[in-house]
């Protein structure tokens, strides 16, 4: 009998000298890694219940900051559009109450302004939020117009709005001087065609004038 109570209580004390060094180890798990439990089911029913409302509110709180974002872009995409709106009817009636006077640079005040003004138009599409441009489309990395430089003056591979409209002036201008100017080599020809025709039937008068005058003689 005294033999059988040391080995229980040998084992019980070992059962106990296990336990304790799992505590510790799991411890020292925690301490190193900063979790409690490695997975749900070392979690209590509350504490589960928890971490999944604190997840249910990490998602609301994601939807209301992204719903912020988009409610911000609208309104600065509205002000932006209202804007651009403004600007053009600016230029369109100060384009209709201009004198076309030219100033100094050879623009009348009206085109200096309207030059101003498409500045203006083309930064309100370049908008950006959140380092986003807003017109851009799928592109929000990238602007969504060109600098009106580029647009005026061209680059060194394309051409701007200027040289094409140097080459539509210029065209226009061709086909009018063919069109109304004077060709010296087919004026001269059809000068000397009147002055032939002209020097023919003057011969032609001139002969029937003396057969009239000498039928005139015969009868008299």
């Amino acid at each position: 009998m005294t033999v059988s109570g040391v080995g229980t209580t040998a084992t019980f004390v070992a059962q106990s000298l296990t336990s304790l060094r799992s505590q510790l180890d799991d411890l020292q798990r925690q301490l190193s890694t900063g979790q409690k439990v490695t997975t749900y089911a070392g979690i209590s029913s509350q504490a589960q219940l928890l971490v999944g409302l604190n997840a249910q509110l990490d998602a609301i709180n994601s939807f209301q900051d992204s719903n912020n974002m988009v409610n911000t872009r609208l309104s600065l995409a509205q002000t932006t559009l209202t804007q651009f709106d403004n600007v053009a009817a600016t230029v369109q009636s100060s384009a209709m109450l201009s004198n076309y006077t030219a100033g100094p640079n050879g623009q009348t005040v009206d085109q200096t302004f309207a030059t101003n003004q498409l500045d203006q138009l083309l930064n309100l599409l370049n908008t950006q939020s959140d380092g986003r441009f807003m017109f851009s489309g799928a592109a929000v990395d990238q602007a969504s117009v060109a600098t009106s430089g580029t647009i005026l003056n061209g680059t060194a591979t394309q051409a701007g709005l200027k040289q094409g409209q140097d080459v539509v002036v210029n065209g226009l201008q061709q086909r009018m001087n063919t069109t109304s100017g004077v060709n010296i080599d087919q004026e001269m020809t059809s000068l000397l065609n009147l002055q032939n025709t002209y020097a023919a039937n003057a011969r032609v008068f001139s002969v029937v004038q003396q057969m009239l005058q000498t039928l005139m003689q015969m009868g008299a």
